[in-house]
């Protein structure tokens, strides 16, 4: 019996070490964090991987160039370069920017592909939000939350549904 509950805890204690890490989506939060995620069609998507020296986050902030806010992340896994990032002008303080108007989103399922390639010339984007919660260029913070539904009728592709977006990052 003793030999029998001692294979049982070494078992459990293997197998709870050997379980993949779980990806959860980043609390929403406004310090700088420098974090970023989202739910695409039911599946968390974080930014992930290397491509020779490009961060896998990165935001571009020009107040003085029509209030350009602009997002860019990739995930590289198994031979996939997924991409979404998004784009807004006249951002020049916390609110909301709706669809149509001044956002731009960029999804690709596979860039190496061009699967599911949806941009902004496609005129294919037609509902999405951005809620900039802060943007403090002073202590180089911006952080908000997203989301967006991507359809085109001219492509072979499922609406795409982002949801449960949030960013938080220090410049």
């Amino acid at each position: 019996m003793k030999n029998l509950l001692f294979f049982l805890i070494i078992a459990v204690v293997f197998s709870a070490c050997t379980k993949d890490k779980i990806e959860a989506l980043p609390p929403i939060t406004q310090e700088g964090a420098n974090t970023f995620g989202c739910v695409i069609n039911g599946k968390i998507y974080l930014p992930k991987g290397f491509e020779q020296n490009k961060p896998n986050f990165q935001m571009i902030v020009d107040p003085t160039f029509n209030g350009n806010l602009n997002i860019r992340t990739f995930r590289k896994e198994n031979g996939v370069t997924q991409s979404f990032g998004f784009t807004c002008y006249s951002v020049i303080g916390t609110g909301a920017f709706e669809l149509p108007g001044d956002i731009y989103p960029l999804y690709a399922k596979d860039l190496n592909s061009n699967d599911c390639y949806f941009v902004t010339s496609n005129n294919n984007f037609r509902s999405g939000i951005v809620n900039i919660s802060r943007y403090d260029l002073a202590n180089g913070i911006i952080s908000g939350t997203f989301e967006f539904k991507l359809y085109d009728d001219q492509i072979s592709c499922d609406t795409i549904f982002i949801t449960q977006g949030r960013f938080d990052k220090k410049l």
